[in-house]
């Protein structure tokens, strides 16, 4: 018999002889169980000196029970109206903004009049719509174990300007090459994605709310790639085009708080970290239609890099192990390369030999989905 049919069983006896004891104005008679299961009940038998016996119906997936559970001295109540969950399993959809933190600077200006057309705070990701996976166990009040996968892909954004011959990069570069310089189109795309991995190990505080402190290792994996594709019709079309690559991983610590109120409830989570970032960059700028390689190399960089991450979210019971979970998210990274800060407009043998890891992100935006627990 699983715990769920044993509670049920029990409340259905234990629940007529406390409602009789309270209408009864003497003390309650003691009895035994197995003494009331085993004697039949006659019509006669229905009414006794200190009146009706009131007859109770008792539903299935109707008892709210109480479990308390003791672990090492503590105590833990709570209040649920399915069994404790072993294992869970979450697949959420999350739909997040990103906010980007590049030092503002000219990327495309009037030729003649020097003039900024194009800066790199004129890009603005869109919301986009990424997935969220976690399998876990919890053992109640003691430890527990749970590893989680998120990714968003198609961050994107695309700027176009037009010009008639008078389009140009800023500083020597623009007067250095010939496709960059006096161009009428120039196209500038800026892509990029997140991966991200983690195990945590959580250890419960057993009061309401309930309170797991958390331990684990993360990794993240932030790719970026942005291009300047310009057009000059005397020389042809080139590309200044990169890539930027930041691999954090490491130890994270937080808390959470989780309050549950019978068949709702909510949860608080928040970590952080400081992580090893192994950041790079690679540079391509071609010219003549890209058949000359003006510039092509790459560079590498290891920092330290913040990263801190809170989620609120609510949940409700849709079943006696299914629940539907909604809630917000916020991820702050500090201390990575964006591909925009790599642009090196100067033309010495050491430019864009470097990586620039002084750039920030804020990602935000809901999360919902389904918990399955058993």
């Amino acid at each position: 018999m699983d715990r769920s049919a044993f509670a049920y069983a029990l409340a259905a006896i234990l629940i007529p002889s406390i409602a009789a004891a309270q209408q009864s104005a003497n003390p309650p008679h003691e009895f035994a169980v197995a003494e009331l299961a085993s004697q039949p009940v006659s019509p006669s038998d229905q009414v006794q000196e200190n009146g009706p016996i009131e007859e109770y119906e008792v539903e299935d997936n109707a008892v709210s029970v109480q479990q308390d559970v003791h672990t090492d001295g503590k105590s833990c109540l709570v209040e649920c109206c399915c069994p404790e969950p072993g294992f869970y399993f979450s697949a959420q959809t999350l739909v997040l903004h990103r906010d980007n933190q590049n030092r503002d600077r000219t990327i495309v200006e009037n030729a003649l009049t020097f003039a900024s057309l194009v800066e790199t705070n004129d890009f603005d990701f869109d919301w986009e719509v990424g997935q969220r996976v976690t399998i876990g166990r919890d053992d109640g009040c003691g430890g527990g174990v749970h590893f989680s996968y998120f990714q968003l892909d198609d961050w994107s954004d695309r700027v176009v300007v037009l010009g008639t011959n008078d389009l140009t990069l800023p500083n020597d570069i623009g007067l250095a090459t010939f496709d960059f310089l006096d161009a009428d189109r120039m196209q500038l795309d800026y892509r990029a994605e997140v991966q991200n991995y983690e195990i945590n190990f959580t250890q419960t505080s057993c009061c309401d709310p309930c309170v797991q402190w958390l331990f684990g290792f993360r990794y993240l994996n932030l790719d970026e790639m942005f291009n300047i594709n310009s057009f000059d019709p005397a020389f042809g079309t080139s590309d200044y085009n990169i890539l930027a690559r930041n691999d954090l991983y490491g130890g994270q610590f937080g808390v959470i708080v989780n309050h549950d109120d019978g068949c709702k409830g909510w949860r608080l989570t928040a970590k952080a970290g400081l992580f090893t970032n192994e950041a790079s960059q690679s540079t391509f700028l071609g010219d003549f239609n890209n058949t000359f390689v003006f510039r092509d190399l790459t560079a590498n960089k290891t920092n330290a890099t913040f990263l801190g991450e809170v989620n609120l979210s609510a949940y409700w019971q849709l079943g006696c192990r299914t629940r539907l979970v909604a809630g917000y998210n916020l991820l702050w990274l500090e201390g990575i390369a964006l591909a925009p800060q790599q642009l090196d407009f100067t033309d010495t043998p050491a430019s864009s030999n470097f990586v620039n890891t002084n750039g920030g992100i804020l990602m935000h935006g809901a999360n919902v989905g389904l918990e399955v627990t058993w």
